[in-house]
């Protein structure tokens, strides 16, 4: 009969309850999917909204001027950041932008990682980005009150899934 010292079988035990762990965690595991990569521009404050036909201008805090939205992601892997830790590499990455009626980007953000949240805790395949905004610059408020701005949003996964969206919203300054 052969005897096992305590320090390797503890040993073997810390490495049989970490294996399994970090077996959960593989990225290939994360980048299988049956669905579809989508991404829907939207609005809301702590609930995703489907786009109205106008938003508001809002001064933001910086001085400038943008349009608050959200975005509403499935079949792009997210994490909640609680749940990543310290890894934001595994954050989607977003660019998103504001383009006018002649088809010119007035604003926006390229490759952007943001943190996406459950949109409902039972469902965790749908993220969304709400409560905090996904800010469409506009750069002159003056001159895009009432005038048709597009919002373009393009969302990626670590595992190179990807989605886009474009929404057209009308612009407009609070009375």
């Amino acid at each position: 009969m052969r005897v096992t010292s305590a320090p390797r079988l503890a040993a073997f035990t810390l490495l049989v309850l970490v294996l399994p762990l970090g077996g959960g965690l593989c990225e290939e595991d994360h980048c299988v999917t049956d669905d579809d990569a989508v991404v829907e521009v939207g609005t809301g404050f702590g609930a995703f909204e489907p786009l109205p036909e106008s938003l508001p201008i809002t001064f933001g805090l910086q001085g400038g001027f943008h349009l608050d939205g959200a975005l509403r992601i499935k079949g792009v892997f997210f994490e909640p950041l609680g749940l990543l830790g310290d890894n934001t590499t595994r954050m989607p990455v977003v660019s998103f932008t504001s383009v006018d009626a002649e088809g010119v980007v007035v604003g926006g953000y390229e490759d952007l990682q943001i943190e996406f949240r459950y949109e409902d805790d039972d469902d965790t395949s749908v993220g969304i980005r709400s409560p905090e905004p996904v800010i469409f610059l506009v750069p002159d408020a003056s001159i895009y009150d009432g005038q048709p701005l597009t919002l373009n949003a393009t969302v990626t996964d670590f595992c190179g899934r990807s989605a886009s969206a474009s929404a057209e919203v009308v612009a407009k300054l609070p009375p």
